[in-house]
């Protein structure tokens, strides 16, 4: 029961913050479009047509109206591609951020916990890592992996591991100072269990937080590596590619190939951050009195 309160008491708390819960609709409306692609797009998304390269969408006329957001340079709909590549776009977030927090969360907690040479043994291999920076890394693991829509996954989630561990890291210093881990260890309890059973579950709530906002930036990453053809592999849809095969559509004036990618693009970064906003000041007391 105590925990059903608090998940109402949190969901309360959450629609209170009318920015948070800008950003969850606009989350609620891609995780929809992502499951259900089949049921919202009009056309096939792989279909082309090079006698309908560049028409123009529902602004131009009833006659368009068969494509609604225009077609790209090889007479495909740009709206059905948009909403299948809404599926491997979040898709290429969360896996990479998952990868991200699991590594982080295991290096920052053993950092944090055990001091010494662990600790400084650890932090300059992530000190290597902040030193490029993100896309420049993420295309070169991407040289050693080779192109792919799973390995652009793996090469964004190492990225964003040195951040997470450094945040785990940081919170992990304080929790292992604390009276009750002290108490711990006087009664004897092993490394193990106060790792799992008293540090892990006080780092959860910042790294939640921290992956929540980084889903955003993973898919900036990943519509990048597609912009620049190491992503998905054509003719899949996906956001970053669909601007890349278009972008010379601008001195044509089809801008509306490169427009909706584009807004696609930024309104699913805008939802994350706007949420992510609001779950700190959700999990955060200090923000919350």
């Amino acid at each position: 029961m105590r925990t059903i309160e608090d998940i109402a008491e949190t969901f309360r708390l959450l629609c209170r913050n009318r920015a948070a819960l800008a950003g969850l609709v606009i989350l609620g409306v891609y995780v929809f479009v992502a499951l259900f692609p089949w049921l919202l797009a009009p056309n096939d998304p792989l279909k082309r047509d090079l006698a309908l390269r560049y028409q123009p969408g529902f602004w131009a006329g009833k006659e368009f109206a068969r494509f609604p957001l225009g077609t790209d340079y090889l007479g495909r709909c740009v709206l059905s591609r948009i909403i299948w590549g809404t599926r491997t776009s979040l898709l290429v977030g969360v896996i990479a951020v998952s990868i991200s927090t699991g590594l982080g969360m295991f290096l920052g907690l053993l950092s944090g916990y055990f001091g010494g040479w662990v600790d400084i043994a650890l932090m300059r291999v992530v000190d290597i890592l902040f030193a490029f920076p993100s896309i420049l890394l993420a295309i070169t693991i991407m040289a050693a992996l080779g192109p792919g829509l799973e390995k652009a996954m793996i090469a964004i989630g190492i990225v964003y591991t040195p951040q997470m561990a450094r945040v785990v890291r940081s919170v992990t210093l304080v929790i292992r100072e604390m009276e009750f881990i002290e108490a711990e260890r006087a009664l004897g309890a092993s490394h193990a269990r106060i790792l799992l059973h008293h540090i892990l579950p006080n780092v959860l709530a910042p790294a939640v937080v921290y992956a929540t906002l980084s889903v955003a930036g993973a898919i900036l990453d990943a519509a990048a590596l597609g912009f620049l053809g190491l992503g998905a592999m054509p003719p899949a849809p996906e956001w970053g590619a669909m601007l890349s095969g278009s972008h010379k559509a601008l001195t044509s004036g089809a801008w509306w190939a490169v427009a909706f990618p584009g807004l696609a693009i930024m309104l699913a970064v805008l939802g994350l951050n706007l949420l992510g906003d609001g779950m700190r000041d959700l999990l955060d007391p200090r923000l919350r009195m």
